[in-house]
């Protein structure tokens, strides 16, 4: 059976939905609480599920597709069945109301910073700065809330960097989509949180010019940093809800490896690897938007962000 022929079995009736190119992501709650996002837009799923069981069966048929092995003792799951598509899913009794999942639909068509100017996601002085920073080997921390686009502004950060460097991208789970030869991929093989410092060791001996870390969620952050405190070039990814919050969720993340317990050497460590933060949200109306860019600065203790570009 070819695999359309599978993913439409297993899709069932939201099949149509997950079809449609400008749906990015479909939420499945339970049997009769069902949405999906399309053009910035939340839209329900009126018809809904038959029951609990057809969710279950349906996350079951993607695991399937994506050649993952089905054990009893899974209650969490992280994975994808192609290089678009990721799937979070939950299962009872960790999720109390029955078996849930979200998926995510990155887009195959490769996007350039003329279609940001565009879609007035970016100013042509925005554009500038970014690909200064790039072709300047800078580190960049990247951030943004959930569904604001970040890991769309990784990727083409990523695909702005010169082809002739190596680069290694550490990833929980496989979501970037590149475009380019040497490229090096790490993914943590049970997508868990405490396997990305393995991921980061391993990527420090493998002669990286350009180390990309998506996205940082516990202490690995405190390793990544001194990574580049060495001198390699990176970038990295993290949820915030704007762009000083970004770095005090570093702050926060790296504190909990006990690597450095002192927080003034932590915020210290952290103005050494990062030069530059960039923040990507989402408005009211939908629209993703790259809403600032700060210079990272460190001066008696603290540690802050010097705008240099603001959305307007």
């Amino acid at each position: 059976m070819a695999i359309n022929d599978e993913l439409k079995k297993a899709f069932g009736p939201l099949w149509d939905i997950y079809n449609d190119e400008n749906v990015r992501e479909i939420i499945v709650d339970s049997c009769d609480d069902i949405y999906y996002e399309k053009n910035g837009e939340i839209i329900n799923f009126e018809p809904g599920l038959k029951d609990t069981n057809e969710i279950k069966q349906m996350i079951f048929s993607f695991l399937k597709i994506a050649g993952k092995d089905i054990t009893p003792e899974i209650k969490q799951l992280h994975f994808s069945f192609d290089k678009n598509t990721h799937i979070t899913a939950v299962l009872p009794p960790l999720s109390f109301n029955g078996p849930a999942f979200n998926l995510m639909k990155m887009s195959s068509q490769k996007i350039t910073w003329d279609d940001l100017i565009k879609w007035k996601a970016i100013t042509q002085e925005g554009r500038d700065l970014i690909q200064e920073m790039i072709e300047n080997n800078k580190n960049i921390l990247i951030g943004g809330g959930v569904a604001g686009g970040k890991t769309t502004l990784a990727n083409l950060c990523v695909n702005t960097i010169n082809e002739k460097y190596r680069i290694v991208t550490m990833e929980r789970v496989a979501n970037l989509f590149f475009e380019r030869k040497r490229l090096v991929r790490l993914e943590a093989p049970n997508h868990e949180k405490n396997e990305m410092v393995d991921l980061i060791k391993a990527a420090s001996h493998m002669r990286a010019d350009y180390l990309i870390l998506n996205e940082i969620e516990g202490p690995e952050a405190m390793n990544f940093i001194e990574l580049l405190r060495d001198g390699l070039s990176g970038m990295a990814v993290i949820r915030a809800s704007n762009i000083f919050d970004c770095l005090k969720r570093l702050e926060i993340k790296a504190m909990s490896s006990n690597i450095i317990e002192n927080v003034e050497e932590v915020r210290f460590a952290i103005s050494e690897a990062f030069h530059y933060v960039l923040f990507q949200e989402r408005l009211s109306d939908g629209r993703r938007v790259i809403s600032g860019i700060g210079e990272v600065k460190y001066h008696s203790g603290t540690l802050t962000c010097e705008i240099i570009y603001k959305f307007k």
